[in-house]
């Protein structure tokens, strides 16, 4: 196994234990208070649970790098695109057909659900910038091998 791959699972594994944190957090918070009104119940699964189910499904990004993206750019904007994309559609389904339901439809959270994501996205773009960084050196190193 070379060492790039190696470097993927970890951070594959990384992306997994975060997303695991964060739906705990979510759903933690979400449960707190009772008294509050259950929109934020909704906030609180929006700014954590859902995030976390897509790092837990990034983290496939990040273990088949090689095999799905030939450049440093490519990877780094299609995990990018992968993350904004595949959360903003996440974060609609759950509020607008799960928890609210389409005979309630909730439009404007749809803005929030993309600026949520959006902050996600670019952090991720940070890790997968030290990502590649990583595995560049590992290969001037000679850990391709």
């Amino acid at each position: 196994m070379k060492k790039t791959q190696i470097n993927g699972l970890v951070f594959a594994v990384l992306s997994i234990i975060f997303g695991i944190v964060l739906i705990v957090i979510g759903c933690k918070e979400a449960a707190v208070d009772t008294s509050v009104p259950a929109d934020e119940k909704v906030f609180d699964n929006m700014m954590l649970t859902v995030p976390g189910i897509v790092l837990i499904l990034d983290s496939l990004v990040f273990a088949f790098r090689d095999k799905l993206f030939r450049s440093s750019a490519g990877f780094l904007i299609g995990n990018f695109a992968i993350v904004l994309l595949g959360g903003i559609i996440m974060e609609i389904v759950y509020f607008q057909f799960l928890y609210y339901g389409l005979s309630r439809p909730q439009y404007k959270l749809a803005f929030g659900g993309a600026l949520i994501m959006l902050v996600y996205a670019v952090a991720i773009l940070v890790v997968s910038a030290v990502f590649e960084l990583t595995n560049r050196t590992m290969k001037q190193s000679g850990g391709a091998k």
